[in-house]
């Protein structure tokens, strides 16, 4: 039996907007696929390469670069990042800045978790000078919070959703580095330090990648079995 393809209107209008749009879902799966072998290659050749003096990191230093830094770290300027889980239990990042050298800016370093319970006691600091190792890290462009990112305790205490430097430096009228240090877990005066990235994987991805792809063939081929009708015989 011979076929002839005719073509409705509404399925070629709904095969016209949905294709693309579950092609370039696939295509955007695999970008995040890229983005996160690169984090993940980036940590691992920090974690795995001699420490950088922290003089010689230059203005714009790569994420997960593997540093050294010597300084005095300021408590009473100590904030609390919110959310932040732990083993399923809920509390705190402590960041705390670090004073290199009195005419630069200060360094925000992120000395690990702490439980929701014992977050005051975690705002002490050795008031000398320490010799500290970690990673550099960027806070993330943008993240979905409700209210102000910033706010005070009826303790006096400063907790942020979300880390935004420029925020920081305008609350404590002090310049500050455009990145923070991910306290090394052998280095002193920190808390619970896992920096291992918690996200899906990158075969997570490619796996949705290919959920997308499959279902932008089946649309196309369902599309041409639909719209073919058996010729008439003359």
């Amino acid at each position: 039996m011979l076929y002839r393809f005719k073509p409705k209107l509404i399925s070629s209008l709904a095969t016209l907007v949905l294709f693309p749009v579950l092609l370039s879902l696939g295509f955007w799966q695999l970008g995040r696929m890229e983005e996160k072998e690169q984090l993940l290659n980036l940590q691992a050749q920090g974690e795995n390469t001699a420490p950088l003096a922290f003089q010689d990191l230059g203005t714009q230093p790569l994420r997960y670069t593997h540093v050294k830094v010597s300084g005095k770290f300021l408590p009473r300027f100590s904030i609390f990042l919110e959310h932040q889980l732990f083993e399923g239990q809920v509390g705190y990042q402590v960041l705390t800045p670090l004073e290199i050298a009195p005419d630069l800016p200060l360094l925000w370093v992120n000395r690990g978790w702490v439980a929701q319970d014992n977050a005051l006691d975690a705002l002490s600091a050795p008031d000398t000078s320490l010799n500290l190792l970690g990673l550099i890290n960027y806070p993330a462009a943008y993240r979905f919070i409700l209210g102000d990112n910033l706010s005070i305790d009826n303790l006096g205490q400063i907790k942020i959703q979300h880390i935004d430097i420029p925020l920081l430096s305008q609350h404590f009228q002090q310049p500050f580095y455009p990145y923070i240090l991910l306290l090394d877990p052998k280095s002193p005066a920190g808390y619970v330090r896992d920096w291992q990235i918690k996200t899906l994987p990158p075969s997570k991805h490619l796996g949705y990648a290919v959920q997308w792809f499959a279902l932008a063939l089946t649309l196309l081929i369902l599309y041409l079995v639909v719209n073919l009708q058996p010729r008439k015989k003359p």
